[in-house]
């Protein structure tokens, strides 16, 4: 999303305005897209990540953007993958949101969720938590998926924990709750801050038009 908005030149554009909108949004559009097509679980699949994220990718699907007005339809893409041997991946344990640095420089953003309200609406036995409803976002009619459900396969997701370095230096930790809002909502605070010289307060307050649905 970050790569095709370079494309377009969103620095060059009035924050808040309306073209600013327009091209954040069919960005938003495309990279939603894109990783519904892309995204699920690489012990099941060679996934294509690094096309996805690579500024050649951005340049192509950034040309698909209209000088005025809006896709109808997000076009798909074509990117190649395909399945892999199944492999015994342990499950993570820990349950917790955190964007910290240390004195020394040390920096972590890790989001975690249950999905919907009361997740699953089932209760651990005797520990008290509640077991994510994620299950829902996976693909459920076409097997030749990345993302189709199946026993043991770890679910795509929204959350979109990022750290930007520059340098080789940490300059900013962010994260956001939302479901399909959390790239558009992380975006947006990493351009008011890079781009517009936002303080992260006024970053995180400033409003905000996300163009969001899973039809594209």
């Amino acid at each position: 999303m970050l790569n095709i908005m370079e494309e377009k030149d969103i620095r060059s554009l009035e924050q808040g305005s309306a073209e600013y909108w327009r091209i954040f949004n069919e960005a938003n559009r495309i990279a939603i897209r894109d990783s519904y097509s892309y995204l699920g679980d690489p012990d099941f699949f060679n996934l294509p990540v690094g096309q996805m994220i690579s500024k050649d990718f951005a340049r192509q699907r950034a040309a698909q953007i209209p000088e005025t007005g809006v896709l109808k339809t997000v076009p798909e893409s074509d990117l190649p993958y395909s399945r892999t041997g199944q492999t015994d991946t342990p499950e993570s344990r820990n349950t917790t949101h955190i964007a910290v640095i240390d004195q020394f420089g040390n920096i972590v953003s890790t989001t975690n969720t249950i999905g919907n309200g009361w997740g699953c609406k089932t209760a651990a036995k005797g520990l008290g938590f509640f077991l994510n409803s994620h299950i829902s976002n996976m693909n459920h009619t076409d097997p030749e998926s990345p993302d189709y459900v199946m026993p043991g396969k770890r679910v795509r997701s929204t959350i979109s924990p990022t750290i930007v370095v520059k340098d080789g230096r940490p300059v900013l930790a962010v994260g956001s709750p939302g479901s399909l809002a959390i790239p558009p909502a992380i975006a947006s605070v990493i351009n008011n801050v890079l781009l517009y010289g936002m303080d992260i307060q006024a970053a995180i307050n400033a409003p905000r038009a996300f163009a969001i649905n899973r039809s594209y």
